[in-house]
């Protein structure tokens, strides 16, 4: 679909709004179908923007399939979100559209990929290099910085005033001090808990622009002491945009592993809708998670809770909400015969299982292993 110039105004975030027409919409309508229609309709569409700047290995336009679409959205739009998804769902794909597209409509972005190992990490900017290369417009706008570069212990793309690098994470004593507006966790069940917590997710506890964000902050503080409504405050605020992210992604594991562990948090916010007493209980599950035991929760924590509760988002796709034949409908008819029961919820059903079948059970390993 082509849009004159006109038709397209620039708004905050790199995203752009788009004034449809009668004829416009009839024409996306016949193209893809009622479904797919919805989406590619959609007021804030990065569907549109991949379409018109990326390309497949075909060198044909990028059209993204529905979930994958929504998929995107989540990742754009939320703060803390969180993938769980069948295999051969693409989500190291999405992951890499999204990082790239990141990097080029937010200027200044420095995004980290991190996996259990360098090859997971590598594996997702695999995809990168491969949009990168398929692309002619992209590569011809990058290419100027190098394009991507492997190295021993990190993999890089610069995108202009924007970086993007997959690194490994190892005992986590070589990667301290790394910053990063983005964070990309993949396979997040096989990254060590304290590890993470402790090393990698602080990567993103300093702000793109500090001074910048300091300086909006006391301006409405200010505001604030003169009466000024709190939907000005709150509107000025969000000029800025949400700050920095943390993405979560993998395949589930068992309940008794990490995983399941900020699941059930992420899940309890999410429900909570803002609700003071739903949000204590989600704190101190969160606390009880990380330090294994519940913390005091002060009227402070509440309110800065009710602020940040919008920002979780949980992304939970089986295989059975794929479209049709987009999996081998054969292959999976295979595994499920030749896997057990919780293998198979874990791979294509994205559902965390409570044990293993067999005699000595997977929760008696992991409790009698030191960490």
């Amino acid at each position: 679909m082509v849009m004159s110039a006109g038709q397209i105004r620039r708004i905050s975030g790199g995203v752009w709004k788009t004034a449809f027409k009668r004829e416009d919409i009839m024409r996306v309508f016949d193209e893809c179908g009622p479904s797919q229609s919805v989406y590619h309709m959609a007021n804030f569409n990065l569907a549109w923007f991949v379409q018109h700047v990326f390309c497949n290995q075909q060198g044909k336009p990028l059209k993204l399939l529905a979930f994958q679409q929504v998929m995107l959205q989540m990742l754009w739009s939320k703060k803390f979100p969180m993938i769980l998804a069948t295999r051969g769902a693409g989500k190291s794909f999405i992951l890499a559209l999204y990082a790239l597209l990141r990097a080029i409509l937010i200027p200044g972005s420095k995004i980290v990929i991190c996996g259990a190992g360098f090859r997971q990490a590598k594996l997702v900017f695999k995809y990168i290099e491969q949009l990168y290369e398929s692309s002619p417009l992209i590569k011809e706008a990058l290419e100027q910085w190098g394009g991507p570069k492997y190295g021993s212990d990190m993999a890089t793309l610069r995108v202009g005033l924007s970086t993007i690098s997959a690194i490994p994470i190892g005992d986590g004593g070589k990667i301290r001090g790394i910053r990063a507006t983005c964070l990309i966790a993949d396979e997040f069940a096989s990254i060590p808990e304290e590890i993470f917590d402790i090393v990698i997710a602080p990567f993103t506890a300093v702000h793109a622009n500090p001074e910048e964000r300091a300086a909006n902050a006391a301006f409405a503080n200010r505001l604030r002491a003169l009466g000024a409504p709190e939907n000005l405050i709150e509107a000025i605020r969000s000029t800025q945009g949400f700050g920095n992210q943390i993405v979560v992604s993998g395949t589930p594991s068992y309940k008794h592993n990490h995983f399941y562990k900020r699941y059930g948090v992420y899940k309890m916010f999410i429900q909570s809708r803002g609700d003071p007493k739903n949000l204590k209980k989600a704190l101190e599950e969160k606390h009880l998670a990380s330090t294994g035991r519940i913390q005091e929760i002060t009227e402070e924590d509440l309110k800065n809770a009710n602020k940040t509760w919008r920002h979780y988002a949980i992304y939970q796709l089986p295989y059975t909400a794929l479209p049709e034949n987009f999996l081998d409908e054969d292959l999976i008819r295979s595994d499920r015969a030749a896997f057990p029961r919780h293998r198979f919820e874990m791979e294509y059903l994205a559902k965390f299982p409570d044990d293993t079948d067999g005699f000595i059970k997977r929760s008696w390993v992991e409790r009698s292993t030191p960490r």
